[in-house]
């Protein structure tokens, strides 16, 4: 019994989170933290330290195990070196990853308007390419202030976003929906939201809507899905963007919206916590 509760090797931890991946291959634990002075490889087998990368914020893993991604950089787990993006801007940015790894997507914004959103294609040692949509993809009006994430198609081939503005011009707009292909600059369809604008009092000091502005949008298999921050969910179709229904949670407010790991739900964080919508199994994929 005392060699079986016998410990083999002990990772020393404090009170600060850690975020552990493992690369593709399984040979590299990859740990990172806010108390550690870099990020640190070790080898899976006994957790010896490798490598300690030059800390530059948060790397996060490709779905293939293969990128660490930091913002402006990336570290290559195989060859061990890093490659830098060229003009990717410091200031604020969403970041996706497709879900074959090969494509990385972007928004950047400033603080009162949308500048562009650019999918880079990986790896770049192998001539990787870039795609820039410009803010009038996203949308013709010149006070646009959000844009979501790029959300990848299932076959990597097209990105979905929405963008929309928390104002009170013009009366019942949400914002738009756009689908953009991740190989040239090429909008498959781009659709507006629009909705009934609130008449309480309190509603018209705020100047907000009932339904509040376009959040987030997700490739659902044969649908797009997008969030409004007030629990509107409006579904249309992946391939024209033509509305199929919609529906209203009963919430205040809408933080986030994700799939779960298998694509049957969607999961969105609310003001009343976590809400699940089963996605029907015609449109999964």
């Amino acid at each position: 019994m005392e060699a079986f509760l016998q410990l083999e090797s002990v990772v020393y931890t404090d009170q600060y989170r850690l975020k552990v991946d493992i690369s593709g291959d399984g040979e590299i634990v990859i740990v990172q933290g806010p108390h550690l002075d870099g990020i640190q490889l070790r080898r899976y087998d006994d957790l010896h330290i490798e490598e300690v990368l030059e800390k530059r914020g948060e790397g996060v893993l490709t779905p293939n195990g293969r990128w660490l991604v930091f913002g402006d950089v990336i570290y290559d787990l195989q060859t061990r070196e890093w490659e830098k993006f060229d003009e990717v801007q410091e200031e604020y940015k969403l970041l996706s990853i497709s879900p074959n790894s090969h494509y990385l997507g972007y928004t950047t914004s400033y603080e009162y308007e949308v500048d562009w959103i650019t999918i880079y294609a990986l790896p770049f040692s192998k001539g990787g390419r870039k795609v820039c949509y410009p803010q009038e993809v996203c949308d013709t009006r010149d006070y646009l202030m959000h844009i979501s994430k790029v959300d990848f198609s299932a076959d990597n081939q097209w990105g979905v976003c929405c963008c929309g503005i928390d104002l009170d011009v013009p009366p019942g707009w949400m914002g738009n929906v756009f689908v953009i292909s991740t190989q040239k600059e090429k909008i498959k369809w781009r659709v507006s939201i629009e909705a009934q604008q609130m008449v309480d009092e309190e509603a018209e000091e705020r100047g907000n809507y009932l339904f509040g502005y376009l959040l987030e949008a997700l490739f659902v298999g044969e649908e797009v899905v997008c969030v409004s921050t007030k629990g509107l969910l409006v579904f249309l179709d992946a391939e024209t963007g033509e509305f199929i229904r919609s529906m209203k949670l009963d919430v205040r407010r809408v933080y986030e919206m994700k799939k779960n790991h298998d694509g049957t739900a969607l999961v969105i964080r609310t003001d009343k916590g976590l809400q699940f919508v089963p996605i029907p199994a015609k449109t999964q994929k």
